[in-house]
C-alpha cells in the first residue's frame, strides 16, 4: 500500500515536472521563433528537462539534483565571464546568451527541487541572511521605482539585470556552502584568468579584438592595442584584473609547491603588465590601494620583511639584466602620472577631465534633490543626464561611478544600505581572517584585497550593474563568510 502511494506521489511529481518543462520550453521557443537558433534551443530545453524529470524516480534523486544544480551553477559562472561572445540571440530589447539560459535552467531546477521537497527548501545553512535581505530590498525598491521612473524601458531593463545578478549571488551562497566547493570556485576563477591572458596579449601585440569589444572596429592607433578580451571595453577588463590579481597573490603566498608558486607568479606579473596596458588609471590606483592594505594590515612582520627584501632584489636584478626594459617601465609609469596631471588640469572635454566628473556629480545631486531623496528610478540616470542636465557634461551621459549611480537611481535608502552592506561585508571578512587557518586564508585574504580595491575601481567603469565578475566576487565573499559562520557554529 505504502509502495503504491509512493509510486503515485512520484508519478504526480513526474507529470508536474514534464508539464512544467513543456510549458517553459514552449514559451522560450515562441519567444525565439523568429531566430534560426530557436529550434535548437527549444530541443535543448525539452530534452534536458525531460531527462531531469525522469531522474525523479531515482532513490537518490536529492543527491543527483544537488549535483546537477552545482554543475549548472559552475557552468553559469563560466558563461558569465565569457559574456555574449558566443550564441547571443536578440529577444526584443534583451539578449539571450548561455549565461542567461543557464540561469533559467538553475531556476527551473530550484523549482523542481522545491516541488520534490513538497514546498520546503532548507535555508538553515544560510548565515548571511541580513546581506541577502538587503539585496531583496534593493530589488523590490527597483521594481517600485517603475512607478516614477520616466524612462520605463531603461528601468525595466535594470530591474531584469538586478534580478539576474542577485539570483546568481543567491545561488552561489545557497549551493557553495562547503570549503571544497569554494575551492572549486577559486580554481575556476584562476582557470578563466588563464584563458583570458593569451587573448589579452594577442590584442596588445596585434591590435585585433573579439567581436564583443567596442574596439573591434577601431582604427585609432592609441586604442587598437588596448586589451579587452571578452569585455566591452578596457576599463571593464582592468576592473576584472583588479579583482582577479589578489587570487594569484595569495596563491604565491600560501601554496608550498614551487611549481605552483612559479606559475602563480608568472600569471600575476602578466596580469600587472596587462593592467598597465589597459591605461585605466582608476583601476591602477585601486590595485595599488589594495596592495598597500595587504602589506600593512594583512601581513605579519616577518612576511613584510621578506616581501620588502624580495621586491628590492627583483628591482635590482631587473635593472641589472634588462636596463632597457626597466627604462621603458619607468617611462610608462611617468607617462601615466603625467596623463593624470593633464586630466586634472585640462579643460579639454575629450579627456574626460575632473571638470566633467564634477559636472556629473553636481547634476546627480540636483536629480537627487528633485526626486526628494527617492532617486530618479532604476536605470534612469542616463536619461536624466541626456535630457535634464544643468551642468554641461560634453556628451557624457553615464555617471562612470557606481556609488554615484546607486545614489542617483535609488536615493538615500538604498545608497546608505549599500554602503552599510559593503562595509559590513569587509568588517565581517576581516574578523574571520584573524581566526582562520592557512588553508582558508588563501580565499579570505584575496577577497579582502579585491573588495578594498573595488571601492576605487567602481569609479571607473561606465556601469558596474551589468559587470558580472563584480557580482561573482561579492557572491564569493558572502559564500565564504557563510561557510566561516557555519563552521564557527559547529565548533561551538
Amino acid at each position: 500500500m505504502k509502495r503504491e502511494m509512493s509510486l503515485n506521489g512520484n508519478l504526480k511529481i513526474l507529470i508536474v515536472g514534464i508539464v512544467l518543462t513543456l510549458i517553459v520550453s514552449a514559451l522560450v521557443g515562441l519567444f525565439l521563433f523568429s531566430e534560426k537558433l530557436s529550434t535548437i534551443l527549444f530541443l535543448i530545453l525539452v530534452s534536458s528537462f525531460s531527462i531531469l524529470s525522469l531522474l525523479l524516480f531515482s532513490p537518490s534523486r536529492e543527491r543527483i539534483f544537488l549535483s546537477l544544480q552545482i554543475i549548472f551553477l559552475y557552468l553559469a559562472i563560466i558563461a558569465g565571464f565569457l559574456g555574449p561572445a558566443f550564441l547571443s540571440v536578440s529577444v526584443g530589447p534583451f539578449h539571450l546568451f548561455p549565461y542567461r539560459i543557464l540561469l533559467i535552467i538553475l531556476w527551473l531546477l530550484f523549482i523542481v527541487n522545491f516541488l520534490l521537497k513538497k514546498g520546503s527548501i532548507g535555508v538553515e545553512h544560510l548565515k548571511v541572511k541580513n546581506f541577502l535581505n538587503f539585496l531583496l530590498l534593493w530589488f523590490l525598491y527597483a521594481v517600485l521605482s517603475l512607478v516614477w521612473a520616466v524612462d520605463k524601458s531603461a528601468a525595466l531593463r535594470e530591474v531584469v539585470f538586478l534580478f539576474v545578478n542577485i539570483s546568481m549571488v543567491f545561488f552561489i551562497i545557497f549551493y557553495l556552502s562547503e570549503l571544497n566547493l569554494l575551492k572549486k570556485l577559486y580554481f575556476l576563477w584562476l582557470m578563466v584568468f588563464a584563458i583570458f591572458i593569451p587573448i589579452a596579449f594577442f590584442e596588445v601585440f596585434t591590435g585585433q579584438h573579439l567581436s564583443v569589444s567596442k574596439l573591434a572596429s577601431t582604427t585609432h592607433p592609441k586604442l587598437a592595442f588596448l586589451p579587452t578580451t571578452f569585455f566591452y571595453n578596457p576599463n571593464d577588463f582592468a576592473t576584472y584584473l583588479v579583482l582577479s590579481l589578489p587570487f594569484f597573490l595569495t596563491l604565491i603566498r600560501y601554496k608550498r609547491e614551487i611549481l605552483t608558486r612559479l606559475i602563480g607568479g608568472l600569471a600575476f606579473f602578466a596580469g600587472v603588465f596587462l593592467l598597465f596596458s589597459t591605461r585605466s588609471r582608476a583601476n591602477l590606483f585601486a590595485f595599488l590601494v589594495g596592495l598597500i592594505l595587504w602589506y600593512f594590515f594583512l601581513l605579519e612582520k616577518k612576511a613584510k620583511l621578506n616581501i620588502a627584501v624580495i621586491s628590492l632584489l627583483i628591482v635590482i636584478l631587473f635593472i641589472s639584466f634588462a636596463p632597457g626594459k626597466a627604462k621603458y617601465f619607468v617611462e610608462a609609469v611617468r607617462g601615466q602620472y603625467e596623463s593624470i596631471i593633464y586630466d586634472l588640469t585640462s579643460k579639454d572635454p575629450s579627456t574626460f577631465s575632473v571638470d566633467i566628473r564634477i559636472s556629473l556629480l553636481k547634476n546627480a545631486v540636483i536629480f537627487f534633490k528633485n526626486s526628494y531623496g527617492f532617486g530618479v528610478g532604476a536605470g534612469n540616470s542616463e536619461y536624466y543626464l541626456s535630457h535634464f542636465q544643468t551642468y554641461n557634461t560634453y556628451g557624457v551621459v553615464k555617471l562612470h561611478n557606481w556609488w554615484l549611480e546607486i545614489f542617483t537611481n535609488y536615493g538615500i535608502l538604498i545608497f546608505v544600505g549599500y554602503i552599510l552592506f559593503y562595509l559590513s561585508l569587509l568588517w565581517a571578512l576581516y574578523k574571520s581572517f584573524l581566526s582562520l587557518e592557512r588553508e582558508q586564508r588563501i580565499f579570505c585574504e584575496a577577497l579582502l584585497i579585491g573588495l578594498v580595491s573595488f571601492f576605487f575601481a567602481a569609479m571607473s567603469s561606465s556601469t558596474i550593474l551589468s559587470f558580472k565578475p563584480h557580482w561573482f566576487y561579492f557572491a564569493f565573499a558572502l559564500a565564504f563568510l557563510n561557510y566561516w559562520r557555519r563552521n564557527k557554529e559547529v565548533k561551538a
